[in-house]
């Protein structure tokens, strides 16, 4: 019969260390550790020794998971000062074998650092957490570890949702296609998508470093963004503001056609030249009307446009 685990023993005022130990084991480690992920959470002082002088084996035996306190598997203390490199969230990642996922890749490095070398920025994770100890362990030490553990609980469920979630989406759904801009030979990846993160993804070596990405969500809007290369969509806001304008029997004024913000008669797009993107509504304008260009339409358009631009540049350089 498996053992069930109901309680987990940490030290007073804990550190992220222990928090995201506390966390990685509530989120991974149900199967090795039955019970675990509801299990209630008890303080003891810090030391390596456990309130009876018992071997944290016993502990565990009964039902206790001992971390970072009580010289356990998952304490990087020892009688001789702290194992090199170690900290009780890297202890359990290991013994789940999930230290080498790239979801926690980030949030990992992050923990070793500050809980090995420490942290300088006073508004990070690990100085909030600090805070919360000073201010509210000594009468709400529950709900202060649980604070601390949801700070780190945002962090996870973004990376997971980058390497698990976004990357399922654009292996699914993403296309790439080479298209020849000027003398660079550059990647543009269309898809359809409510991942709000497959664009990030594509942009990523994961995704190949896509240049231009072209994202359609279900209600038909686009988000068009760009990678650090630098890229002109003049060109590619002219095509579509002009199709756009056409298919509602309208022509906008050339000299309008690649000026920043919105448009008449085009106005679903925005052009943000500085952060070079083209937005047909975003998490912040929700309720912009989808463009009525299909989406084959747009990619045929987008292609077209960016192989035009450099030939297009230098016209107007001339013209000027």
């Amino acid at each position: 019969m498996k053992r069930n685990y109901h309680t987990i023993v940490t030290h007073k005022s804990p550190h992220i260390d222990e928090a995201a130990a506390i966390l990685f084991l509530r989120e991974f480690a149900g199967n090795r550790y039955p019970g675990v992920d509801k299990a209630k959470v008890i303080f003891w002082d810090a030391g390596i020794a456990t309130p009876d002088k018992k071997p944290w084996q016993e502990w565990h035996k009964k039902g206790y998971l001992l971390v970072g306190v009580g010289g356990s598997c998952f304490d990087e203390h020892t009688k001789d000062g702290r194992m090199k490199g170690e900290c009780a969230a890297l202890l359990v990642a290991k013994d789940l074998r999930i230290e080498k996922e790239l979801y926690l890749k980030k949030v990992l490095e992050y923990v070793v650092i500050n809980d090995t070398k420490g942290g300088n920025n006073p508004n990070d994770i690990a100085a909030v957490a600090r805070l919360a100890n000073e201010q509210w362990f000594e009468t709400k030490p529950n709900e202060t570890l649980e604070f601390i553990i949801s700070l780190l609980s945002l962090r996870l469920n973004d990376q997971m949702d980058f390497f698990v979630n976004a990357k399922d989406e654009f292996d699914e759904y993403a296309e790439t296609i080479p298209v020849k801009y000027g003398e660079k030979d550059i990647k543009v990846v269309f898809a359809q998508s409510n991942h709000l993160k497959l664009g990030a993804y594509a942009r990523s070596e994961y995704g190949g470093h896509a240049n231009v990405i072209v994202v359609q969500n279900k209600k038909g809007n686009v988000v068009i963004t760009t990678n650090k290369l630098p890229i002109n969509l003049n060109m590619v806001i002219m095509g579509l503001r002009n199709l756009e304008a056409k298919l509602k029997g309208k022509t906008i004024p050339f000299e309008q056609l690649m000026v920043g913000g919105t448009v008449d008669y085009a106005s679903e797009w925005y052009y943000d030249i500085q952060s070079c993107q083209i937005l047909n509504g975003s998490k912040s304008a929700p309720n912009v009307p989808a463009t009525k260009i299909t989406f084959n339409n747009l990619k045929k358009i987008i292609i077209e446009q960016l192989e035009k631009t450099d030939v297009q540049s230098r016209n107007l350089s001339m013209a000027s």
